[in-house]
């Protein structure tokens, strides 16, 4: 569904100052989603996914005094009865199964601060710091400051450096992890007095730990180590499982999937799986204790990052910390060739069909090569069973250079091909409530008449 503006869920905000074409005309926040989960739901959708942040971006303020860190911070009680209101409607709606996934930064809205660069948590500052920095109040890093993009504005420093953990500075506004903790942990209480199930919880969305090893910070964080417990991965483990009784091993990191720019291209990374999968490679590295950041000696082919090893100099950074493996692998997929940003619009082009079978036998071998068999595949974002009326779909922005509209049921057909088929798999294609692309009531369909690709073969 995208992000759900949380400080606003009501009957009395108009629907258009967050969706401005998803809604029915008239609507507001909550009575255009409570129309939308009712038509999801006749299409037999099972679950749903949503975003939101910590500290005022998109709509959504779970923290007040955000900002400097001075506790104590506290839940906002308009925020968090909010979340009640929408996991009802949800429940109301007949829908089970609902995606927690937090941002922590950069979603519009979100408080931060431009300062001179903090101490990192060890050494000497990455070589790439800027004079100043952009903190966010719930990302435990800072972000580089040089408009024009010149140094790569928006990116975390360390970027393309091994070293990139300890030696990207402290977030001196930081909220700290307990907070975060405090909100997660509250949405689940609501889920769970709502008689809803926690499929997942995606901690955050599409990391990079080859080219910006501070990300691990998300996982276990060396430079907060006073705000909570810095291992993310057994704290939000206790608050799913022991806490609330969901899975918790269906606590994880989402990842992208790479995409060859010449069809058919794959070949090996430096785990010895296959490029396209290198960013869940990286991932299940980071959380199982090995070894992330760039390869030492990598090589490009067909857009994608091939061999290399783990040593070499800088040697690839060696985690501090091991866990097991989540129960879920979560990947966001949208199978094409790419002519270098997004899909080829030419259907000839983008072979999707094809290019999706290879991308799904690989995933194949990423859960024997993990000794996960037995975990979930969820395809956590996916082609969308759209068009924007000129034969593409909404998928990114702007409209037209995204893929052929007959993406979605291409994609089908490549994973019916696979050896995944048959595997525990869950598909969620994208769409996106704030986006002007989805609009009502031609585009917010997932399966009309139980028609389209996605049908499930059960109720």
């Amino acid at each position: 569904m995208g992000f759900i503006p949380f400080d606003h869920y009501d009957t009395a905000t108009p629907a258009t100052q967050y969706f401005p074409t998803s809604c029915p005309a008239g609507s507001s926040v909550r009575s255009c989603v409570q129309t939308l989960l009712g038509i999801w739901k006749q299409q037999r959708v099972s679950g749903v996914r949503i975003l939101f942040a910590f500290c005022g971006g998109a709509g959504s303020t779970a923290l007040t005094n955000c900002g400097t860190y001075n506790p104590p911070y506290s839940l906002n009680p308009t925020w968090i009865a909010n979340v009640n209101t929408f996991f009802a409607d949800v429940h109301a709606a007949g829908i089970q199964n609902v995606t927690i996934t937090p941002s922590h930064a950069g979603t519009g809205g979100d408080t931060y601060a431009i300062m001179a660069p903090a101490a990192p948590p060890s050494g000497n500052r990455c070589a790439d710091t800027t004079s100043t920095l952009r903190y966010w109040a719930a990302a435990p890093f800072g972000e580089k400051v040089c408009p024009g993009g010149s140094c790569g504005d928006g990116f975390p420093t360390g970027t393309d450096d091994n070293n990139g953990y300890n030696c990207s500075p402290k977030n001196p506004i930081f909220v700290g992890w307990q907070n975060l903790y405090n909100v997660i942990s509250a949405m689940l209480d609501k889920a769970t007095n709502n008689g809803l199930t926690v499929f997942e919880l995606d901690a955050e969305q599409e990391l990079d730990w080859l080219n910006f090893p501070v990300h691990a910070r998300y996982i276990i964080d060396n430079a907060h180590t006073d705000t909570g417990n810095p291992d993310s991965v057994n704290s939000l483990r206790y608050y799913m499982g022991t806490a609330h009784t969901f899975d918790p091993g269906r606590v994880t990191w989402s990842t992208a999937s790479d995409h060859a720019t010449i069809a058919g291209t794959n070949c090996t990374d430096v785990y010895t799986d296959y490029a396209r999968l290198l960013p869940s490679d990286e991932f299940a590295s980071a959380i199982g204790g090995g070894v992330i950041g760039i390869p030492f000696g990598l090589s490009l082919s067909g857009g994608l990052a091939c061999g290399g090893t783990t040593g070499g100099s800088p040697p690839m950074f060696q985690m501090p910390v091991a866990h097991t493996q989540p129960h879920i692998v979560d990947i966001h997929d949208y199978a094409c060739v790419h002519n270098g940003s997004d899909c080829y619009a030419s259907d000839s082009q983008a072979q999707i069909t094809n290019e999706s079978q290879i991308d799904f036998n690989d995933v194949v071998h990423y859960l024997a090569l993990l000794n996960v068999q037995s975990s979930l595949f969820m395809l956590g974002e996916t082609h969308s069973n759209s068009n924007n009326g000129s034969g593409y779909t909404c998928d990114v922005s702007p409209p037209g250079q995204s893929a052929p509209a007959t993406a979605a049921g291409e994609m089908v057909t490549g994973y019916n091909s696979s050896s995944l088929a048959g595997h525990n798999v869950v598909f969620r294609p994208w769409f996106y409530l704030g986006g002007s692309c989805f609009s009502y009531p031609n585009n917010i369909n997932v399966n009309l008449n139980n028609g389209g690709p996605y049908t499930p073969s059960q109720p």
